[in-house]
């Protein structure tokens, strides 16, 4: 793990509780170790025009703070497999993959059990980053109902999904989202396995879309990183980093995913930073 001998001055204390710790990451330095909870972050974590943010409220700033570095979820025996690269249609998230999507899509769980609007350009959303404006009616109903919605109230929020006469390629979007979301926001409470289980149910189509569009071997790092991409943005987006990456252009697709960001808004640039760094962890020689 790099130093601040090997940056000289690049490096600022960022006073976190808790750090996403990458899939692979070696032990805690002396420096963690004498300051149990907290992390250090280099300053090229950020674009170098910019400081590194020191916030008052750390958890808003750095949505969502992540994982204790006392509670790993790969055994060390895991964590040396996921640098080594292999096909993506061998690939499923791992474990510390889902942490890492999971905890940024439901951040606030007392906000993701209601219908609620992200903001920008996003549809009804329920739970870890269900948005609805992408989704059929009968997509949205299958996949409440999966998870215990009953079929009454699921077919109520159906409606924010896409047109059927299929007059519109998205569903509520805008102020329109915001409006449906604030009227039904108490017609469905999720509860927290309800949450977990909606994400289970809907990440193998993200999956897939990876599988799909990627011909080249990836690290678990990289196939997770480039799963929480497509979570995040769909995968009208995703082609653009495959088209890099099927040419042989590991960096090219990184510097493509840590730069996705038309929205402009802190949380989803720091979520591409993150997805950025988690694809650069332990990639072979020559990515």
């Amino acid at each position: 793990m790099a130093d601040e001998k090997d940056w000289p001055g690049a490096w600022n204390e960022v006073r976190i509780p808790f750090c996403f710790v990458p899939h692979g990451a070696p032990e805690p330095t002396e420096w963690m170790a004498r300051h149990p909870g907290w992390f250090k972050i280099p300053a090229t974590f950020v674009p170098r025009s910019e400081p590194v943010p020191v916030p008052a409220d750390p958890p808003r700033a750095y949505p969502p703070v992540g994982i204790p570095l006392a509670n790993r979820l790969e055994s060390r025996s895991e964590s040396r497999s996921g640098s080594e690269p292999r096909s993506p249609s061998d690939l499923h998230t791992s474990r510390e993959g889902k942490e890492f999507i999971f905890v940024r899509e439901a951040a606030n769980p007392e906000i993701t059990k209601h219908t609620h609007w992200p903001g920008a350009r996003s549809g009804v959303t329920l739970g870890p980053g269900y948005d609805m404006a992408f989704r059929t009616p009968e997509q949205i109903i299958f996949d409440l109902m999966s998870i215990g919605v009953d079929y009454e109230h699921a077919r109520v929020l159906a409606a924010a999904g896409k047109p059927p006469d299929g007059s519109s390629k998205f569903g509520l979007r805008y102020q329109d989202a915001k409006e449906f979301a604030e009227r039904h926001a108490h017609d469905v409470t999720l509860t927290p396995a309800q949450q977990k289980a909606l994400f289970e149910h809907v990440l193998p189509a993200y999956e897939a879309d990876v599988r799909s569009l990627v011909h080249v071997p990836l690290t678990q790092n990289q196939f997770d990183a480039l799963v929480s991409f497509d979570y995040s943005r769909g995968v009208g987006n995703l082609p653009v980093i495959a088209h890099a990456l099927n040419r042989g252009d590991y960096e090219g697709a990184a510097r493509l995913l840590e730069h996705f960001d038309d929205e402009g808004l802190p949380g989803v640039r720091m979520r591409r930073y993150a997805e950025a760094a988690k694809f650069r962890f332990n990639a072979p020689d020559g990515q």
